[in-house]
C-alpha cells in the first residue's frame, strides 16, 4: 500500500518560525586584525556640496562641487595597536580615480602605486612605499575616502551592545563614546547635542559568510570644525546614517560599511585681501556617502 507523504504539523511550523525569530546574536563591530592580514579593498566617496559665499557685504554667490572618488587596492596590515586596531596599512593600488562634474575623470594614482596609511593624532597620514610624500593633488581625495582611527574612537562602545540582541532589536547609542567617533571624523560635538539608535536589521549572506546588517542613525547639532584662519562656525546641524554588514563569527575580519552624511553649516569671519580686511559669510549644504568593502584574501598554504 502506498505510503502518504508526511505533512508537517502547523504547530511545528509555527514553533520553528518562533525559534528562528527568537534567535539572538552577539554584536561586535570592531574586529581585531593581525599583522600581514590582507584584503581586497573597494572604497568610494560621492560628495554633493552647495556653498554660498559672501565677501564684504556682497550678496552670497553659489558654488557647487559634485564628484565621486573610487579606490580599489590590495590592503595589507603592517602594524596594529594592543587592541588589534590597524595603525599602519599598505595599499597596492589597482584603481584610484576622481570623477568631477564638468571635468571628467582624473587618475589620482597609477595602478601599482604603493600607499602607506598611518593613524595620526589628528588625521590619517599618507605617504608612498618609501615614506615619501605623495602627489599633493591626490591627498584631499585620499583623506575624504580612507581613514584609520587614532585609537580612542571605537564603534562598539558608541554603537554596539553589551548583551545579545534578536533581529529587529534597537538600542540607544552611547553619546560620550559616539562624540569620540565623530571627533575622529573632524566634528567636535557636545554629547548633550547628540542622539541616535542602532538596529539589528537582518541576518544575510555576504561573500559566502553568515552576516548581520546593523544600521545606526545619528543626529547632532552645534558642532564645530577646523576652518580657514579667521573663520568660525556660527550654526550647524547634521545627520549620519551608518549601515554595516559584519560576519556573525565575531573573530572573523572584513565586512562592509556605508556612511551617509547630510550637513548644514554656517560660518562667519574675516580675511585680508590686498591689504584690506573683509567680512566673510558662508553657508554649506553637504550630502556625502562613503562606502568601504573589505574582502579577506586567504594566505597561501604551504
Amino acid at each position: 500500500m502506498p505510503t502518504m507523504p508526511r505533512l508537517r504539523s502547523p504547530l511545528l511550523l509555527l514553533a520553528a518560525a518562533t525559534l528562528a525569530a527568537a534567535q539572538d546574536y552577539q554584536i561586535v563591530i570592531d574586529r581585531p586584525e593581525k599583522v600581514a592580514e590582507r584584503a581586497a579593498l573597494h572604497a568610494t566617496c560621492a560628495s554633493n556640496q552647495q556653498r554660498y559665499l559672501g565677501i564684504g557685504g556682497t550678496p552670497m554667490r553659489r558654488q557647487d562641487a559634485n564628484f565621486e572618488i573610487t579606490i580599489d587596492a590590495e590592503r595589507t596590515v603592517l602594524e596594529v595597536s594592543a587592541q588589534g586596531q590597524p595603525t599602519v596599512v599598505q595599499l597596492t593600488i589597482v584603481k584610484a580615480t576622481r570623477t568631477e562634474a564638468g571635468r571628467g575623470t582624473a587618475v589620482l594614482l597609477p595602478p601599482g602605486s604603493v600607499v602607506l596609511m598611518a593613524a595620526g593624532d589628528k588625521e590619517t597620514t599618507f605617504s608612498d612605499g618609501d615614506k615619501a610624500a605623495l602627489p599633493v593633488s591626490a591627498l584631499p581625495s585620499l583623506r575624504m575616502t580612507l581613514h584609520l582611527s587614532a585609537g580612542k574612537a571605537k564603534d562598539d562602545p558608541a554603537f554596539g551592545s553589551s548583551v545579545r540582541r534578536p533581529l529587529a532589536a534597537s538600542w540607544p547609542i552611547e553619546p560620550q563614546a559616539a562624540a569620540l567617533v565623530l571627533q575622529d571624523l573632524a566634528f567636535t560635538v557636545d554629547p548633550q547635542h547628540l542622539s541616535g539608535t542602532t538596529t539589528l536589521a537582518e541576518a544575510l549572506k555576504g561573500s559566502g559568510r553568515d552576516c548581520l546588517r546593523l544600521t545606526t542613525e545619528l543626529a547632532f547639532s552645534g558642532f564645530t570644525m577646523t576652518l580657514s584662519k579667521g573663520m568660525q562656525v556660527t550654526a550647524s546641524s547634521a545627520t549620519l546614517e551608518i549601515a554595516r554588514i559584519v560576519p556573525v563569527e565575531v573573530a572573523a575580519p572584513g565586512g562592509q560599511e556605508t556612511r551617509s552624511l547630510k550637513l548644514h553649516m554656517e560660518a562667519a569671519g574675516q580675511a585680508t585681501q590686498s591689504g584690506v580686511v573683509q567680512q566673510i559669510a558662508a553657508s554649506i549644504d553637504l550630502t556625502q556617502v562613503n562606502e568601504l568593502d573589505l574582502i579577506p584574501i586567504a594566505s597561501p598554504t604551504r
